[in-house]
């Protein structure tokens, strides 16, 4: 844990840009299964539109050289929280999708024979390595994206 705060120390963005990025790469992962599922995560859209309507107010889209009004930004950080109350929320939204995706793998391979539950285990085993691969990859800051 040490090692990565300390390899984080270079990097430019703040914490608080990394934690809106964290924020944003989860809500994509909701949204993602609950497309494949056919159901929305009740805690995704408040998440996603609260950071949607901050109007690219946060700490990494202000300019340095501009000073924002004292009470615009006690109005922020009101709306957005501590850090420490974000990561903790952050954190049980990557176990409740893990749990939820143990759920989902345990009900498909107990629906059919021998043969359909290796594929869909092994299945769901790469979708589970791929999402851990995800996280990750956003939480050391080195997400690959097409943009």
């Amino acid at each position: 844990m040490a090692s990565a705060v300390a390899s984080h120390q270079h990097q430019p963005a703040s914490v608080m840009a990394r934690v809106d990025r964290l924020d944003l790469v989860v809500g994509y992962l909701e949204e993602m299964r609950a497309g494949n599922s056919g159901r929305r995560s009740c805690g995704s859209p408040s998440t996603t539109a609260t950071t949607a309507s901050d109007s690219g107010s946060s700490v990494a889209s202000t300019p340095r050289g501009s000073c924002r009004p004292a009470k615009e930004a006690l109005e922020e950080a009101r709306a957005k929280g501590s850090l420490v109350d974000r990561i903790a929320f952050l954190e049980s939204r990557v176990l409740k999708m893990e749990e939820e995706m143990e759920v989902t793998s345990d009900l498909r391979s107990s629906g059919g024979g021998i043969e359909k539950q290796q594929r869909c285990g092994k299945a769901a085993a790469e979708k589970v390595k791929r999402l851990k691969s995800l996280v990750k990859s956003c939480v050391r800051g080195k997400l690959k994206t097409n943009d």
